[in-house]
């Protein structure tokens, strides 16, 4: 009789982080935010931000736009991922009319009084994270393997955690834990086409809904 079929290999960390990231960093994407914060019940703030992601040359260009309230309308960012060297910032102020080069020392930093900070629009890769961890979880009623890893460089984050469904990699939560407090916040991702994003900062309780308008693969045609 034929030998019983073993159970596959469980996949290492490693190689399944690094399929989740060629996943979601694979495609163009053109995104809507929209950042609520709420204090006891009550909105205080409501911003409206503009994204777009493309990969050139192996490198990604972000740049992420207001839309809302009008005293932050057409602010922007620019990010320009480099090889060998730190990625470039640049940030547009309308009142001013004026771009200012944002230093690398300022990529933690609040972007623009909101709870997302510079290096949020930066590419992750895998030489940006160790001792990785894995845990099987549910989220949202799915079977998902969570890596924890920690950020090899200087973050505003102690580290992230990765809820990745173990089939085709996609990446169903991303949550952040600052140092200065437990959780910062969770990015909720529904395959790739919508994703939730939950906070809580500074006693402010907040969130962010994010509609992806269009993804593209660089071979799509």
């Amino acid at each position: 009789a034929p030998a019983p079929a073993q159970d596959a290999a469980p996949e290492q960390p490693i190689e399944l982080l690094r399929r989740a990231f060629d996943r979601r960093y694979g495609a163009d994407t053109h995104q809507q935010m929209s950042l609520r914060l709420t204090s006891r019940g009550r909105e205080v703030q409501h911003q409206q931000l503009e994204v777009v992601t493309k990969m050139e040359n192996g490198q990604l260009r972000a740049l992420a736009r207001f839309t809302a309230p009008p005293d932050l309308r057409d602010t922007a960012l620019l990010v320009m991922e480099q090889e060998g060297r730190p990625d470039d910032y640049f940030l547009y102020l309308p009142a001013l009319a004026k771009v200012r080069r944002v230093s690398g020392a300022q990529r933690s930093d609040s972007f623009m009084g909101t709870d997302l900070t510079y290096e949020d629009l930066e590419r992750r890769g895998m030489e940006d994270f160790e001792d990785l961890r894995v845990r099987r979880e549910s989220v949202g009623g799915e079977d998902a393997l969570t890596v924890n890893a920690h950020p090899t460089q200087p973050s505003g984050y102690e580290r992230v955690e990765f809820a990745i469904a173990p089939g085709d990699a996609t990446i169903l939560e991303t949550r952040y834990y600052a140092r200065e407090i437990a959780c910062h916040y969770s990015f909720m991702h529904e395959n790739l086409m919508d994703m939730n994003h939950q906070f809580l900062h500074r006693r402010l309780m907040g969130s962010i809904k994010t509609r992806f308008l269009a993804l593209r693969r660089e071979h799509d045609g």
